[in-house]
């Protein structure tokens, strides 16, 4: 059996042969091929948690999107490839400060190839539909500045709001249209069972829709655009099974909430800020509170965030609210080429009280084409 190194760079080498066979024969059948390849390196500014040494750790990711029109409409593949997180890594102990690692582990924690998202999108009356292999967290509550792990913030504070429980690359469909012309909505609906479920992250846990505990995730999302502003509400809803927080025993509950974002210009850079609440008897995730801003100036980028997840007050075990700040400043090298100083600070990670706030410093480095 290959190594996790040998098997990420198989892939790699695999998936941009392929993006360069389709981007070469693009005149032919209308195919295009994008992507980027990032590398982190992360140190904590602790070196022990609970007795166990925090280690240094580097990972790389590749993600690529192609698209080809087809009949009516243009079906779309995405694939991601990830290296193996080391044992007793910064993110193991501190999982909030990279929201990249982890995307596509198989069932025995190992870094692989995978199609993330795999649909045909048409367009539909005022509006486009999408059926197939959904990734819905790249769908709802978007924004310019704190939504792309690879080349803004990485933070999963400030790439999706922390209580929408989104099934992470999963079957199902969404329709996105236009009121009027500075209102649209989106309509989302899918299976609970995703490719990055803890318990089974298999292609036939995508597949057997029907398995029981599994259950219907929709979400409803009206966005607006005024004055140089945006921004976006919605509500969601998950029928999966949950357990309520005080009694494992009664899990046949069900999860929903809301969320809230807006932005727009100030001075020379951009805003966001976002909202949300979740069932405080099923998520420890109860309500998140964050803003970001971003700003060019010439080929570099500084980005600033800070949020705060609040934790519900029905945890049984001692807990206590995450809060997270990040500070990037991404420089422009050759060609499409960067390089990214972060630093973040996380307190209460994973909701632990213990976990006094830590600085995280990290180096990445990408390539996009």
């Amino acid at each position: 059996m290959k190594s996790s190194t040998a098997r990420f760079t198989a892939a790699v080498g695999f998936t941009v042969a392929a993006a360069g066979a389709a981007h070469a024969a693009e005149p032919a059948n209308n195919a295009h091929v994008s992507g980027v390849l990032v590398g982190t390196y992360q140190a904590a500014g602790e070196s022990q948690v609970d007795g166990r040494d925090v280690n240094n750790e580097g990972n790389a990711q590749l993600y690529l999107l192609g698209d080809l029109a087809m009949g009516p409409g243009t079906w779309y593949l995405e694939l991601r490839a990830g290296t193996t997180p080391p044992d007793q890594g910064v993110t193991s102990f501190y999982g909030e400060v990279n929201d990249a690692v982890g995307e596509t582990l198989n069932a025995n924690g190992h870094g692989r190839v995978a199609a993330t998202q795999l649909f045909y999108q048409l367009p539909v009356a005022s509006g486009d539909l999408s059926v197939g292999l959904l990734d819905p967290s790249g769908i709802l509550d978007a924004n310019d500045i704190a939504d792309n792990e690879y080349t803004q913030f990485m933070g999963t504070s400030f790439v999706n709001d922390p209580t929408v429980e989104y099934p992470a690359f999963a079957l199902g469909a969404n329709y996105g249209g236009k009121l009027t012309h500075g209102l649209g909505y989106q309509l989302f609906v899918s299976s609970t069972g995703g490719l990055e479920d803890a318990e089974d992250p298999t292609y036939n846990n995508v597949v057997d829709v029907g398995e029981h505990g599994k259950g219907v995730f929709s979400a409803g999302e009206l966005l607006w655009q005024a004055g140089g502003m945006s921004g976006d509400v919605g509500v969601w809803f998950s029928s999966g099974d949950h357990a309520a927080l005080e009694d494992a025993s009664d899990d046949g509950r069900d999860n929903y909430g809301v969320y809230l974002s807006g932005g727009g210009q100030v001075g020379p850079g951009r805003w966001v800020a976002w909202a949300g609440l979740a069932n405080d008897r099923v998520s420890a995730a109860a309500n998140f509170l964050g803003a970001a801003y971003s700003q060019t100036v010439g080929r570099s980028t500084l980005g600033l965030g800070l949020a705060r997840i609040g934790v519900s007050d029905h945890q049984p075990e001692p807990a206590d609210s995450i809060v997270q700040a990040e500070a990037y400043w991404r420089i422009r090298l050759a060609g499409r080429a960067y390089v990214t100083p972060d630093l973040q600070y996380i307190d209460n990670s994973g909701f632990n009280p213990d976990r006094d706030g830590v600085v995280v410093g990290t180096l990445r480095v990408g390539l996009e084409f």
